[in-house]
């Protein structure tokens, strides 16, 4: 029914209803399916739990949803406002009223506090690969022909001597973090890239590693935004939590997050 502007989404009705073990057993009756595969979609759904339903069909969501402990409403999947692109922000400083900083095209904004609706975060774990060259020496089928030819014969084959060049994949892991702003008066989206930040502007609690420091800026934003939503990720580094495990697989999955958190941001 995508498309149909008479069709149904359902959306968790608040952050402290994102509890995937409730919502994946209400996904598993609704669609009759095992409970491991409906925990795979409650764990990417992040609060957008069913899009382009019928009526009938999102107030059967709806129902099992609240039966399983979590609130839940209804709106017109055409009613689902999108997700504003993100601008990028950086060289930034903060006051007790608001955040001045330097957006992509140079100019310089001050935003007030006031105007965040949603403060999120998130940090990714990214792999890349490239290649590397390696000297490698007889392989063990190669050494187990010589082995097997000097036990029969007293003499070494030779097959495999000596060492020969080859091609490796390497693959490396490491951790990136972001901000984002959702803000309204008027309706704007901005991305803090703690990676390409200068955070001169933390200064005796500037720490030497990244995630040090996105953790202060987190703290920081959150403490004079009280009234702006925080997501799962912020809520997690706001609590102390390790900032390797805030459960997000891809960008995707953080910008689903927003996708739902902008719509509560707006009622």
């Amino acid at each position: 029914m995508g498309g149909d502007a008479r069709s149904c989404s359902v959306l968790l009705a608040g952050v402290d209803d994102l509890r995937v073990p409730a919502v994946a057993s209400a996904l598993a009756k609704f669609k009759k399916i095992p409970f491991q595969d409906a925990a795979v979609l409650a764990r990417h759904a992040w609060g957008l739990v069913g899009q382009d339903l019928s009526e009938p069909e999102a107030l059967e969501l709806k129902a099992g949803l609240e039966k399983a402990g979590v609130r839940a409403r209804i709106v017109p999947s055409g009613a689902l406002r999108p997700l504003i692109p993100a601008r990028t922000i950086s060289h930034l400083e903060l006051n007790a009223e608001a955040l001045r900083f330097a957006a992509e095209d140079k100019t310089v904004e001050a935003l007030p506090f006031s105007r965040i609706t949603v403060l999120a975060a998130v940090g990714l774990k990214i792999d890349t690969s490239h290649k590397v060259k390696v000297q490698q020496g007889p392989s063990p089928a190669e050494k187990a022909v010589n082995m097997g030819v000097m036990m029969m014969t007293g003499l070494p084959l030779g097959i495999g001597k000596g060492k020969k060049e080859a091609v490796k994949n390497e693959v490396s892991s490491e951790l990136f973090f972001y901000l984002d702003l959702l803000v309204r008066g008027p309706e704007a989206h901005y991305r803090v890239d703690a990676q390409h930040l200068d955070y001169a502007f933390l200064r005796d609690e500037k720490t030497f590693n990244v995630a040090g420091n996105f953790r202060v800026l987190s703290g920081k934003i959150a403490e004079r935004s009280p009234a702006a939503l925080k997501n799962k990720g912020l809520r997690a580094i706001l609590g102390g939590g390790n900032l390797t495990t805030l459960g997000y697989d891809s960008m995707e999955d953080f910008e689903r997050e927003l996708h739902w958190l902008a719509q509560l941001g707006d009622s």
